[in-house]
């Protein structure tokens, strides 16, 4: 017989001490798999499971518990210990992943690092003062599913004290040029040293910082509010907008919708938010959701097509840029976000003014519009430099406000050619929706003599 379910009658229990031991032995168990029970949820490894089974798996281990405890049968014992070792396996487990081998769930750095920023977690930011190396692939690799097509590289990915992707020892304020953009800003997909606003920093001796961060572009001017007064300017500083052809337009919403959302959360709040970064971060938790068939997986294949290059090797596009790149300036002008586009260049042209900083917009074209011969199976490098209807609408805002714009798009399709040519190179990674080193070498050239480069200057 189990020694919790031992009676005061049993002589070899110590006398009658021993009924008030065993009772203390099973509440010990009973605490002990409760708390146990609970850092399983607070780790996250439950985040899958639905709220009302939750519940009541949690009321079941609590009824075992107490009737345990007053009744000791030799049975919920037993299961309470099974329970326990259970337990205390997916805890290490999951510890375990967090600590060794984050890579093996993570794809990429960008997923391994971002986060919600506690003080606003309406804002993103990624883990602060992070350093990431490892072997990657690319987004369009990850969503289709087939190793076939992915491009592995090796990948360096810091950040500074604030959860940007800058290195400290790097920055050297007052700065010559701020950048802000979305993933095409951060260089998702490529090395520290290669991405474009590095190559500006170390090819033309700027003072740079890239405050750039994925997503919906309103957080930017946000997050660039908060940070102003950390990032001293020198007096011909640059304030350069990166945006994005294949989804600025249907992202941006309306600046001001973030201001009720801009109260700083008090240090329960934060903490609150924190605990949720961490469930979410649960590797057993995000295995458990990858083996789960779902029809966002098989949207997310269906999104990615595959062309052959003219090498016979695959390139892979994502199908939503196809049609979002292909509206004209009606289409684009009519659509409902237009406004909320133009109020971010106006909000941001306006703070510039106020800080006497200058503010240039640069338009990063997408992938299939640079290599569309490539998807529409045309004769070799005959997309169409014309600019997109996005093109057309952000320049015209622009040159209303007085601000010098860039369009990529032209003479990266023009480098496509010369690039491959000469030197055999593509500026896209073949499984990624992002450039890889040479585009954004190509990118920081264009920039910095179209937008930077001052007259008598030749570096």
């Amino acid at each position: 017989m189990s020694s919790f379910s031992q009676t005061h009658n049993d002589p070899e229990a110590g006398g009658s001490s021993a009924p008030g031991q065993n009772v203390r032995l099973r509440v010990v168990l009973s605490v002990v798999v409760l708390a146990a029970g609970m850092l399983v949820w607070l780790f996250g490894i439950v985040r899958v499971v639905p709220f009302p089974v939750k519940v009541g798996g949690a009321g079941m281990l609590l009824l075992l518990c107490v009737g345990f405890v007053f009744t000791g049968r030799p049975a919920f014992a037993r299961l309470l210990t099974v329970l326990l070792a259970c337990f205390v396996a997916v805890l290490l487990f999951d510890s375990a992943l967090r600590i060794i081998h984050p890579k093996v769930i993570y794809f990429r750095a960008h997923e391994t690092l971002v986060r919600e920023w506690p003080p606003l977690p309406r804002l993103i930011r990624y883990a602060p003062n992070a350093r990431y190396t490892g072997r990657v692939f690319g987004d369009l690799g990850a969503f289709s599913k087939d190793p076939s097509i992915r491009e592995y590289r090796e990948m360096v990915f810091q950040t500074d004290d604030r959860g940007f992707r800058n290195e400290p020892e790097r920055l050297r304020p007052p700065y010559d040029l701020v950048v802000l953009g979305d993933s095409f800003g951060v260089g998702i997909g490529t090395t520290q040293e290669a991405t474009w606003s590095r190559q500006l920093a170390d090819r033309y001796g700027l003072s740079v910082i890239n405050l750039s961060m994925p997503g919906d572009p309103r957080r930017l001017l946000v997050n660039f509010l908060i940070e102003k007064d950390r990032v001293p300017m020198g007096p011909d500083a640059v304030l350069l907008l990166a945006l994005f052809s294949g989804n600025d337009l249907q992202e941006v919403k309306d600046p001001r919708s973030l201001i009720p959302h801009l109260t700083t959360l008090n240090r329960v709040e934060q903490a609150q938010v924190m605990l949720r970064n961490f469930q979410r971060r649960s590797p057993i938790h995000i295995l458990i959701r990858r083996w789960i068939p779902s029809q966002v997986k098989v949207m997310a294949r269906q999104q990615v097509e595959i062309r052959p290059f003219v090498d016979g090797r695959p390139m892979a596009f994502y199908k939503p840029y196809l049609a979002t790149t292909a509206l004209g300036p009606d289409q684009v002008r009519s659509h409902e976000n237009v406004e909320n586009l133009r109020n971010l260049i106006a909000d941001f042209k306006r703070v510039c003014d106020v800080m006497d900083t200058r503010l240039k917009v640069v338009l990063f074209p997408a992938k299939s519009e640079v290599y569309r011969w490539v998807v529409r199976k045309a004769a070799p490098w005959s997309s169409s430099p014309s600019p997109s209807g996005l093109s057309v609408v952000v320049s015209a805002q622009c040159a209303k406000l007085g601000v010098p714009f860039l369009d990529l798009k032209p003479d990266l399709i023009r480098r496509s050619k010369t690039i491959w040519e000469s030197q055999g190179q593509l500026l896209w990674y073949r499984d990624d929706t992002h450039p890889n080193p040479a585009g954004h070498a190509a990118a920081a050239e264009l920039i910095y003599s179209a937008l930077i480069q001052q007259p008598g200057d030749d570096r």
